[in-house]
């Protein structure tokens, strides 16, 4: 018989947050079992756009304040889908709403151009989401948000286990030809 013992933790960064519309804190049997599967994939080499988006997702979940994590998770995106130097706007708004649907989830292209104009907002100290006049993110916000987030942890989980998947992301002009824009 094996004996589980909860882990110690210190250090920063020990706790993981969820959106206020997320209810479900805690892992299922299926999650477990994923975990398990994806935990040694995460010590081998990840195509570097996979490990970067990967981290990026992961400093998301441990961060507070959504304004924070809005500005993670879109950079976790881009890190999957950037692929030239200029006309970051218009990749991230014709390739996102593209890979999303292909992992069964949907971001329609005026949603992706709001998700980055305000992950813009954020980035460069304009404004917040929370304000003395608006208190709390909208709901429609908080929706984006989740649909966001579940792209990019969804699209990293799939490019650890597939490795045909991961490998697009090794080279930008896959990466053009699987989501044109």
């Amino acid at each position: 018989m094996k004996e589980v013992f909860p882990g110690q933790m210190s250090g920063i960064s020990k706790q993981a947050f969820l959106s206020s519309s997320r209810v479900r804190d805690w892992l299922t049997e299926e999650d477990a079992n994923a975990l398990r599967e994806v935990v040694p994939i995460v010590r081998q080499q990840l195509p570097r756009r996979v490990h970067n988006a990967l981290w990026h997702h992961e400093y998301a979940c441990r961060t507070f304040y959504l304004d924070y994590r809005w500005t993670l998770v879109c950079t976790g995106l881009e890190a999957l889908v950037h692929t030239d130097t200029f006309r970051s706007t218009h990749q991230f708004v014709g390739r996102v709403p593209q890979l999303a649907l292909e992992l069964c989830l949907s971001i329609s292209e005026s949603e992706a151009r709001e998700a980055y104009d305000l992950r813009s907002q954020l980035a460069h100290g304009v404004s917040f989401l929370a304000t003395a006049t608006t208190p709390a993110p909208s709901p429609s916000q908080l929706q984006l948000y989740d649909r966001l987030e579940d792209t990019l942890r969804k699209a990293v989980l799939r490019g650890m286990r597939d490795k045909s998947f991961g490998d697009l992301f090794r080279d930008e002009g896959q990466i053009r030809k699987r989501w044109p824009i």
